[in-house]
């Protein structure tokens, strides 16, 4: 009865440390997913701020600010060479009308003539409402009506002694975002999902 009872007594801790140990373990590893899901996110998030102040940066410049077409279309031109993120990036008056813009096609930016800037109209489009109002925008994805293509707008207002003269916008493709995703590291089985939301 003694071995019996000595016997039951081992099996009964055993089990009990197997099934902390399974515990410690769980929960380790969903610590783990955790942060690298949190550092994920923060990669991420960075990526995306970074393509803000780009706007921001082109957006306070004294040829935007001016609303000077021609020379704000060269700086935007090399914006989009050394970053190639873009779709599209336009210098927008109050109005909605474009006054300069790129096009990112085939690895280079092509400036556009003033008259293909002017077509580019979207005072209709949220991110431009909001942009005009003073807020800095990026969009949930939409069609862009330069390219056709799904984009994801970044809009930064223009201002001049404090008032805003124009809206500095880039289209960031959506295709660039999900290469991003991609390029995450993860382990082998996980996947990534961008959610509205």
């Amino acid at each position: 009865i003694l071995l019996s009872l000595l016997i039951s007594a081992v099996v009964v801790l055993v089990g009990v440390s197997s099934y902390q140990l399974r515990q410690v373990l769980v929960e380790s590893t969903l610590d783990s997913l955790a942060q690298q899901t949190q550092a994920h996110a923060n990669t991420f998030t960075d990526w995306l701020n970074a393509r803000q102040d780009e706007m921001r940066l082109m957006a306070n410049t004294g040829q935007a600010r001016a609303l000077d077409a021609a020379s704000t279309g060269q700086l935007l031109a090399t914006l989009a060479e050394s970053s190639p993120f873009y779709d599209t990036i336009f210098l927008l008056d109050t109005q909605g009308r474009g006054l300069a813009g790129i096009s990112y096609e085939q690895g280079r930016a092509r400036i556009m003539d003033s008259s293909e800037a002017w077509n580019f109209h979207v005072a209709d489009r949220a991110w431009f409402k909001a942009a005009v109002a003073g807020d800095n925008v990026f969009s949930q994805p939409i069609i862009s009506r330069a390219s056709g293509k799904l984009v994801s707008t970044v809009a930064i207002p223009v201002r001049r002694n404090g008032q805003i003269v124009a809206v500095m916008r880039g289209a960031v493709q959506i295709d660039t975002l999900v290469q991003q995703l991609a390029e995450l590291p993860r382990q082998a089985g996980t996947e990534i999902y961008l959610l509205d939301g």
